[in-house]
């Protein structure tokens, strides 16, 4: 078991809405390319991931009535990752009647999808397994 591997199960998978996502399913809704990065802060963020492992689960953003998605943060680590042979990320899904963009500086991305099954019914925004707000298959 590799240091990410144990960081995603000792700390990461005690909140109850984060999931392990495959990371090619999480990368058709991330910003491709992903933020500018210099090559010394790739080669920072590799051997952070290698040393500290992940510490904070990426953020997907849905909202049922308007039909968008985005990966708002994780875009880097999901390109990293698999480099490093990890095929799951933690994540947890943020359900929104808003703007899906919530991070500024992450990108502009916005997808339209059909596969967001959380219901159009919100009383209020809320965080949910992502499992629960978008179809995987």
């Amino acid at each position: 078991m590799s240091l990410i591997s144990r960081n995603l199960t000792n700390q990461m998978m005690s909140d109850e809405n984060i999931e392990l996502v495959d990371i090619l399913w999480l990368q058709q809704w991330s910003a491709y390319p992903p933020t500018k990065m210099m090559p010394h802060e790739i080669s920072a963020l590799m051997n952070n991931l290698l040393m500290e492992g992940i510490n904070d689960p990426a953020l997907l953003v849905v909202n049922p009535i308007t039909k968008e998605i985005r990966l708002d943060s994780g875009n880097h680590r999901v390109y990293l990752l698999p480099l490093l042979g990890v095929t799951t990320l933690p994540v947890i899904c943020f359900v929104t009647e808003g703007p899906v963009i919530i991070a500024d500086g992450n990108g502009s991305h916005v997808y339209k999808t059909d596969r967001i099954i959380a219901s159009e019914d919100l009383k209020s925004s809320y965080y949910t397994k992502p499992s629960q707000a978008v179809q995987f298959n």
